[in-house]
């Protein structure tokens, strides 16, 4: 629930279930490894979920983040963790309603001085995501809003990987990672 006086995200949260149809439509990539992945699924009489590898996960993830939030470029190195974008939004989410609302019960005090979870000021609220990890999905997600990010990592392929994606998404105004 939105504590009362919460303006709504400036993002439509994601379903919990995606639009897979819709996303093959989008993205010939994610409608490539759906068609691959349903025929497995069938090939063994298993559901869809019992057979979804790490190409099909990040094909899902590179289509949601091209359909619902205009990012063209995502990639993630082999072995690193691809990222469930709904859940990960939800969370940005619950971050904003926090700040504005002051706190989980919408009951004034603490929150920003507006009503957008931008913060009020030039370039929006300034957040550190320690452990950005290759997908850099926080900031991607809390530049959407507005927000500017310091990411960080001790991988350096993850750093190197989140450094490519935030150029390639010309947000480098928004995030720098280190």
């Amino acid at each position: 629930l939105m504590p009362s006086g919460v303006a709504p995200s400036p993002t439509p949260l994601l379903p919990d279930q995606p639009d897979f149809k819709a996303l093959a439509a989008v993205d010939a990539a994610f409608g490539a490894a759906l068609k691959k992945t349903k025929a497995r699924a069938k090939a063994l009489s298993l559901p869809l979920g019992g057979v979804v590898d790490d190409e099909f996960n990040l094909c899902l993830t590179r289509a949601i983040l091209k359909a619902h939030f205009g990012y063209g470029h995502f990639s993630i190195p082999p072995g690193y963790l691809v990222p469930p974008v709904p859940n990960r939004q939800r969370y940005v989410e619950w971050l904003r309603t926090l700040l504005v609302s002051g706190g989980s019960d919408g009951g004034g005090g603490g929150g920003l001085s507006v009503e957008d979870g931008t913060g009020g000021r030039e370039g929006g609220l300034l957040g550190l995501d320690v452990g950005t990890g290759a997908s850099c999905i926080y900031p991607l997600l809390g530049a959407r809003m507005g927000w500017r990010f310091l990411a960080t990592d001790v991988d350096e392929e993850s750093v190197q990987n989140a450094r490519r994606i935030v150029r390639e998404n010309n947000l480098s105004e928004a995030v720098v990672v280190l």
